[in-house]
């Protein structure tokens, strides 16, 4: 009777094993802190992967222009085609999630005039990215976005002209007035989390190129 009774109470402790709510916690909070962990470096490398994309989109809408600028390629103008209009890209303060790829028609002054130039194409930033701050350095001086009144800027336009292939750069002051040409410009973009730049820089010899900023900051 003994022997029966003590194998019972052996096959009963061992049907009561099991996790216990201590070590269902612990493991429930090391899933969730892994899944956490993993959700972040995601998100990371994805806001990576996007502003470069788009870093290197407007560097390549830029190097469009210059193509279309540098070739006979006609626009239109009031209902007649234009083979003199120059071809450019147009940033401005008050609209940091889009850029403008325009055709210089009227009055052909390097700047970007809604209504009368041509409009081929308003590129929006996809992905929460925006464009934080432009400059300009002209005659040695550089002209931003987030600079004070007396050199800040509100907008930008980088011009390409026949047969010409250097860029026409022209900025227009915080008091509305048409400064330049600059001799370099450079477009901080931002990605959605805040903690990515990119910068796109445009040489008055043409040159473009997409560069990681040099201690923190485009330049």
């Amino acid at each position: 009777m003994n022997f029966f009774l003590s194998k019972n109470k052996r096959n009963r402790s061992s049907d009561q094993k099991g996790f216990t709510l201590i070590e269902m916690l612990v493991v429930v909070a090391i899933f969730i802190f892994i899944t956490g962990a993993v959700l972040i470096r995601q998100t990371r490398f994805s806001s990576d992967i996007a502003i470069t994309n788009l870093a290197y989109q407007i560097g390549l809408t830029v190097r469009q222009a210059q193509v279309y600028g540098l070739s006979v390629r006609g626009s239109n103008n009031g209902g007649v085609t234009d083979f003199d209009a120059g071809y450019g890209v147009h940033f401005d303060s008050s609209a940091p999630t889009s850029f403008k790829f325009f055709s210089d028609v009227t009055p052909k002054d390097g700047l970007y005039v809604s209504g009368t130039d041509s409009l081929i194409q308003d590129y929006n930033l996809a992905k929460g990215s925006t464009i934080t701050d432009v400059c300009a350095n002209i005659s040695g001086v550089n002209y931003c976005y987030s600079k004070a009144k007396a050199t800040k800027i509100t907008s930008l336009d980088v011009v390409f002209n026949r047969p010409n292939p250097n860029a026409i750069m022209t900025a227009i002051s915080f008091g509305g007035s048409p400064i330049g040409p600059a001799s370099k410009s450079v477009v901080t973009l931002t990605s959605p989390t805040k903690d990515k730049l990119k910068c796109i820089i445009i040489y008055d010899t043409g040159q473009i190129s997409v560069a990681d900023p040099v201690t923190g900051v485009c330049q």
